[in-house]
């Protein structure tokens, strides 16, 4: 792959613009060398530099301007050094790809559309926090981080593309349902309170109702025969290789834990607050006895550091938790009674 074309394929995938068989090869592209990886976070990075909450705006003569004057103190003045690029060559390198990758990403995203494709609104959360919009329709969505969400312009039909985690309170409008198409589901409401989470790399994807009704079946399926009808407190969860449906009760606030940065446990087994944990942290934890996992523990958490996650699983387990290179071992041996935390 060349470097022009590997710049316009990393601008065609954050922006949303790549078919199914382009990401399928992207995706591949990504796996097959780790400086292919490094190489994407690091124009994720310089995307969400360039993109505003809500839209993307690209002044070429400013943006390098201001990439010259970082690199040039001297830039703009009436005596100008033009010094040997051997110290910076590399820097400049570095910019040449930023820049071809603006104008790239600005290509994509404002590209016009022909008569038979619609024009495309796409948002997109690369940030470590939860973004809020507000769609045309009135609707609110607040997107995890990895997110991307899209959907015409014109907004005459309420269909929305998800892949990621979303948040959504939906405005009533009985005359027209909010459909979303999300990995290999579909989800039909009228009005309703919900998650939905379907990241393409995860086996499973899940939507929970916290309040409304909401109608959820697989893409291949159709909506008569084959959905899961849920209201408040309920949740289904699809497996994509086993084609199975599982829905069950869902009291807990915990799905929100990446928008409200709470999470509450009573009396739930270990290895529940673990995966929870796993889920909303970049943490990873191993038992050295496997039967922990089965004792139950009432805690609660709600935007702790790393630190003050372990030390509270510490104090609450009566245990040492010692750090390794890729998660933390948790010492210790199976329990017999319920264990209570702050």
């Amino acid at each position: 792959m060349t470097e022009h074309k590997t710049y316009d394929n990393i601008a065609k995938w954050l922006s949303g613009n790549m078919t199914p068989e382009e990401e399928r090869l992207f995706r591949s592209w990504l796996h097959e060398n780790p400086a292919h990886q490094d190489l994407m976070e690091e124009m994720k990075a310089i995307w969400t530099k360039a993109i505003s909450e809500d839209q993307v705006t690209f002044e070429k003569e400013i943006a390098w301007h201001t990439i010259t004057k970082k690199i040039e103190p001297n830039y703009g003045k009436e005596q100008v050094k033009i010094k040997p690029l051997n110290s910076f060559g590399m820097q400049l390198l570095k910019i040449a790809a930023v820049f071809i990758l603006c104008i790239a990403v600005s290509f994509w995203i404002f590209k016009p559309s022909s008569g038979l494709v619609p024009a495309e609104t796409t948002i997109v959360n690369l940030t470590d926090l939860p973004k809020e919009y507000l769609l045309p329709d009135g609707s609110k969505i607040w997107l995890n981080k990895n997110t991307r969400l899209s959907y015409e312009k014109s907004f005459k039909k309420r269909f929305v593309n998800l892949e990621g985690e979303a948040f959504f309170e939906v405005a009533p409008d009985e005359k027209r349902p909010f459909e979303i198409t999300a990995g290999h589901s579909h989800t039909r409401v009228l009005g309703t309170a919900f998650n939905l989470r379907a990241y393409p790399e995860e086996e499973h994807i899940e939507l929970v109702v916290i309040h409304g009704k909401v109608a959820f079946y697989p893409v291949e399926k159709t909506v008569r025969k084959d959905s899961a009808i849920l209201e408040k407190a309920e949740a289904v969860y699809y497996e994509k290789n086993t084609d199975k449906l599982l829905k069950k009760r869902d009291t807990t606030q915990n799905v929100l834990a990446w928008k409200t940065g709470k999470l509450a446990f009573k009396a739930r087994p270990l290895n529940e607050i673990l995966q929870a944990l796993e889920r909303n942290y970049p943490i990873k934890f191993q038992l050295e006895v496997p039967e922990m996992q089965h004792c139950l523990a009432t805690v609660d958490f709600e935007r702790e550091t790393l630190g003050q996650i372990v030390g509270i699983l510490e104090y609450i387990l009566s245990t040492q938790i010692i750090q390794q290179d890729t998660y933390y071992l948790i010492t210790g041996k199976a329990c017999i009674e319920k264990m209570e935390g702050n």
